[in-house]
This record gives structure tokens, sequence and C-alpha cells, in this order.
């Protein structure tokens, strides 16, 4: 969607004003806000905390997805109103259907040395020049996580960026869990990171090495989002752009070091190590919501490929600007 200057200037004037008058009001507006089990998610929850939602009278409801094929049919059902996730064929397919949800901000982008998210991971031994040798690529056998296609993409992006055909490969799709114990005997060569910070600290087996190759073929590429439903796409603007400026405002803080109990709660609940879970990287969030649109285009291109996709879905198409844009201008 393309947003004018003065219509850009109208929703800036008008998200001030309702700020200003939120404060005032005693009542607040809930929103069902889709969440996952991690790390990079933690400044949404920072942000509850702290009241920053309340402030601009909202109440936040928290609802805990595993991954995308979850939260798809949640927030295209109108039982969300927003979720934070990474791209899915289907919710290009979504759209393309006519299902009123949108890409409305960017939130997280590879880094090197940050976050395990992306990192590759690969058995020493059986590359031993690492995994930026490309004939040693032949025969080796690589795991994906059972549920998600962006591995899927970030491997078919490695093997192009190496010039390895993807028939010289065997792909096994598992848990993470089993991929490191299954590396770690020898019997998988390969497997991309899925959230575990402990792995940066040196919390992997011996013979299992760590590699950005991945931003070697994609660079700092914006894999996650929030997208916005149908209340809040078809609603008053400003509430939707309330909840982007709190937002923000929380993951300013977030990157900025301040640290929610929601952090200690996840690593209790997913048997991490606490210490390591704070300290993990936090400058992959984006600060503004920026959308990078070539990525998007990226993905698409991947899934139309790939027959993920059953028609062709332009970026315009997934994506609602009005509301990041005023958001980031109200606060700076």
């Amino acid at each position: 969607m393309t947003v004018t200057r003065r219509e850009l200037g109208a929703l800036f004037i008008g998200a001030l004003a309702d700020s200003g008058c939120s404060r005032m009001r005693r009542e607040t507006m809930p929103l069902r806000v889709g969440v996952a089990p991690k790390v990079t998610h933690a400044a949404v929850h920072l942000a509850d905390e702290k009241g920053l939602f309340r402030g601009e009278g909202l109440e936040i409801r928290f609802s805990e997805f595993s991954g995308e094929i979850e939260t798809l049919p949640a927030i295209a059902g109108g039982k969300l109103d927003v979720a934070l996730m990474g791209f899915s064929a289907g919710l290009a397919n979504a759209v393309w259907q006519g299902a009123k949800m949108r890409i409305v901000a960017g939130r997280e982008s590879l880094k090197p040395g940050c976050n395990d998210l992306g990192a590759l991971y690969y058995r020493r031994s059986r590359f031993p020049s690492g995994p930026e040798h490309g004939p040693d690529w032949k025969g080796a056998h690589i795991a994906l996580p059972t549920s998600q296609n962006m591995s899927a993409f970030f491997l078919d992006s490695v093997l192009a960026f190496e010039g390895v055909p993807a028939s010289s490969v065997q792909i096994s799709r598992m848990p993470m869990e089993d991929a490191v114990a299954a590396a770690a005997g020898g019997h998988l060569d390969v497997f991309f990171g899925s959230g575990r910070p402990e792995f940066l600290s040196g919390g992997l087996p011996k013979d299992i090495g760590r590699s950005d190759l991945l931003m070697s073929a994609l660079g700092e590429f914006q894999h996650t989002y929030v997208l916005f439903g149908s209340g809040l796409l078809e609603g008053d603007p400003a509430t939707g752009i309330a909840f982007l400026r709190a937002y923000l405002r929380g993951v300013r803080r977030f990157v900025s070091g301040e640290t929610p109990r929601y952090l200690t709660e996840l690593a209790g609940r997913m048997h991490l190590n606490p210490e390591k879970v704070k300290a993990s990287c936090r400058n992959g969030v984006s600060t503004t919501g920026e959308v990078r649109e070539g990525d998007i285009g990226k993905w698409l291109a991947w899934a139309v490929a790939n027959q993920q996709v059953t028609r062709p879905v332009t970026v315009a198409q997934m994506l609602d600007l009005r509301f990041q844009r005023a958001a980031a201008a109200s606060i700076g």
C-alpha cells in the first residue's frame, strides 16, 4: 500500500492526539498478540512489563504458538490482532486468497555472530576446510527443522552461493535436539540454528563448528515481521500506530540492555542457561520497524520457484506500511 505525505501527516497528527488522550483514559483496548517461545520475542514482553502498551491505552493478551503453521490460521480467522512471525509461503497464499492480514513492520535480521537463528552448524571432520569449501558439500547429510520452510530457503541460498546442486546432498527433517545429537554422533553433517543462545557460548559438541556462511550468501537478511489482522487493518489507524509505537519503544529499551522477566521464565521452560539467555545478542532486532522489501521479494521468488505459492503475489500486496511510518515518525 502506497502512503502519500499528506496521508502520513494526518496519521502522525492523529496518533499524537490519540496518544495524549489515551493517557487520560482509564479504560484500555484489548489486543490479542501471537508470539513464540523465543529470546528475540523478549522486546514485546518488555514493553508489556514496563507498561508501555498500557500507556497507549492498550491491554495485551499474549497467545503462544510454536510456529507459522499454527499462527497463520489464528490471525487469518480473527483470533489474533497481531502476530510476530517469520515469512511463510502460507502467508503469501492467504493474502492472494483475500485474507485480511499484512506485514506492517520488520523485526529481525541476520547479524554476524549474533543469535543462533540462521547460523549454520557443521561437523568439522566432514568439512576440514570449513563449509565455505564447496566441493566438501557433495554427499553431505543435512537436517532441516520439521515445521519450517525458512531453513529450506536458507539452505537453497547457501547451496546456490557455493555452486552446489541440491541433488548432490541428502536432506532429512528432524527436531533441533535430534540434529545436535546426530551430528555429535557423526551421523549428520550440517544443520541450521533455531534460537539456542548457549551455542554461541561454547555449548556445542566438540566436533561441531559454527559458520556465518548464510550471511555471505544473503547479507543481513530480514527474516521476521510484525503482522496485523483485519481488526487493526480496517479499524481506527491510531490503534495500530499506538501498538507499534509502544512495541518500538520496548525494542529500543531491550536493545539498550533492559531485560524482561520473560527471559528468566523462558530459560526455565526451555532448560536454557538463564545468564547466557540474558547475555545473548540483541542488535539483530530492528529499532525502527522498517521493512526491507527486497528481502521479501527474495522470499517470494524462492517460494514461487519451489511451487509453494500457488499464484504470484507482489511485495506490495503483502504490506501495509502506514502504521510503521507513523509510529516511527512519532517517536523519532
